[in-house]
């Protein structure tokens, strides 16, 4: 093939003999012209090598190592097979967190299909075992899918390696780690690392300081404070605020106190004082807002910036940053009233729709429960400078205040924003919550057809999933009448609709499948 190529290149009028004979063939033999023979022989040759490879030699490779983890039971295989095909939902993390709580791994033969789609590896990876992993060893493509997962344990050596020489979520994974093992070192290696970085991974290292956060860290926190790059500034600023003894955090709490000037009135007193605190009335109190003309150079060190993307003005997007650093309790302490008292003096104010949105994002970042409740409060009232932030809303409140309004919204028949308050649920969800969701579906299947035109759209049967999904052990059998409701809709078939019937399938999988792996899998 070299010697025909050589031809082709040169030419065959050029070549001072004619085209060699490698393959005979009765076309080769009719061709009137070196170039066609050339082209035959080409030809011919390319249709011979594609036709087989000659055998070579190889060794086996070294057997598995022994897997001291014990595999799931034979009787999961088949659910784990569908939930690893997509076939049951959102059931696969559920299942791997169930596995590693026994302490089991995949069976062996699943173990291609994981591998072989990165989807399904970035779920299961934690799960396949010492075998998988050497099982992977043995295809390339599913060893760089395997290296681009984040392990959950690490030595010291590959911590050191991954830090070298990984990507940016490699290394931000070991500093992670290595920050739970030797906070000091960690610094060390991000001090040594972090002029060498640009743009986003730069960023992505600085906020991967936050786990673990202490005044050790300010230092760093603080030189970072004079990097080109704004984003990396804006990092350290968000981590600088979270430390209460900070100079960072003092500068901002003297700046805010500069710009809002409060006056209390004298406590009531006796009789006037209950009935005030009854009616939730607040104490007589002003406020006066004197913000500076231009931003000044420090606080632009700090991080505050002229423009921003709340579309407020330029002097209150800088008061909505100002209060965003400063911790919602501190206008309580220093006024001695309420969040629902201070709430209306805010809303009130000319610049209220700074002043509130500072409060709820810094209500946001401290996780303050009572201003996020009286925020919230605030929200239900149908207050319109709290409109479009419902998510940090919810974000601000705790779990007890936000099981109680989800099921306050679902005795008064609105799913939609009770949907928005479970996602950020822990799980499992308390009983009293999964029961209130169970309530509020057969409620909605027990209405009339005839109504359906009158009442908002709502999918009932995607919070039927949710509920199986990240219910309680224990709660599951309660949920048998539920799931009765969409095993009728299945045995109806798909004439009522084909959407319904795939929804009701899905949902009567999942119950069985949950009812399964608890029973083969008990904790």
């Amino acid at each position: 093939m070299q010697e025909l190529t050589r031809l082709a290149l040169l030419g065959c009028a050029n070549a001072g003999q004619d085209v060699c004979t490698v393959i005979d063939t009765p076309a080769l033999q009719a061709a009137s012209s070196r170039e066609q023979r050339l082209l035959w022989q080409a030809g011919s040759l390319a249709v011979y090598l594609a036709a087989g490879q000659r055998a070579q030699t190889a060794s086996l490779p070294q057997g598995a190592p022994l897997d001291t983890q014990a595999e799931v039971p034979a009787a999961l295989h088949p659910l784990l097979n569908a939930a690893i095909g997509g076939e049951l939902g959102g059931i696969a993390p559920w299942l791997v967190q169930r596995l590693r709580a026994c302490g089991l791994r995949l069976p062996a033969q699943l173990l291609p299909q994981v591998l072989d789609k990165q989807a399904a590896l970035e779920t299961w990876h934690t799960v396949i075992g010492v075998r998988g992993h050497w099982l992977a060893a043995h295809n390339p493509s599913w060893q760089r899918r395997l290296d681009g997962q984040l392990p959950t344990q690490l030595d010291e050596a590959t911590l050191q390696r991954n830090w070298e020489e990984g990507n940016i979520d490699q290394r931000r994974h070991a500093l992670a780690t290595l920050r739970k093992r030797d906070p000091a070192l960690a610094r060390e290696w991000l001090l040594v690392r972090l002029p060498k970085e640009r743009g986003e991974p730069k960023v992505a290292l600085v906020q991967a300081l936050k786990p673990g956060l202490s005044l050790a860290d300010e230092p760093l926190l603080e030189s970072l404070l004079d990097d080109r790059n704004l984003p990396v500034r804006l990092a350290a600023a968000r981590l600088l605020t979270l430390l209460p003894e900070s100079a960072f955090r003092g500068r901002m709490l003297a700046r805010a106190q500069a710009c809002l000037h409060w006056q209390v009135a004298a406590p009531a007193q006796g009789v006037l004082a209950k009935l005030g605190n009854l009616l939730n009335k607040p104490a007589p109190a002003s406020l006066r807002v004197d913000l500076p003309e231009d931003l000044p150079k420090d606080w632009e060190r700090d991080g505050l910036r002229e423009q921003s993307a709340t579309g407020l003005g330029k002097r209150a997007a800088l008061l909505c940053q100002l209060l965003e650093h400063v911790p919602p309790s501190h206008w309580s302490d220093l006024t001695g009233l309420t969040p629902a008292q201070l709430l209306p003096i805010l809303a009130a104010d000319e610049w209220n729709k700074a002043l509130l949105t500072g409060v709820l994002d810094a209500s946001y970042r401290y996780q303050d429960a009572d201003w996020g409740a009286a925020l919230m409060d605030a929200y239900l009232a149908d207050n319109p400078l709290l409109r479009g932030d419902e998510g940090k809303l919810w974000a601000c409140l705790n779990d007890v205040q936000r099981e109680a309004l989800i099921c306050q919204y679902l005795r008064q028949g609105s799913p939609m924003p009770a949907s928005y308050g479970l996602r950020g649920m822990r799980t499992p969800w308390p009983s009293t919550l999964s029961a209130a969701i169970s309530r509020a579906v057969l409620a909605d299947a027990s209405q009339p057809a005839s109504n359906d035109t009158q009442r908002p759209g709502f999918d009932f049967s995607q919070l039927s999933e949710q509920l199986l999904l990240h219910c309680a052990d224990d709660d599951l059998p309660k949920l048998g009448e539920l799931v009765a409701l969409y095993a009728d809709r299945l045995a109806q078939g798909p004439l009522a609709g084909q959407r319904q019937y795939e929804r009701a399938r899905l949902i009567v999988a999942l119950a069985e499948a949950k009812q399964t792996a608890i029973k083969e899998m008990p904790l």
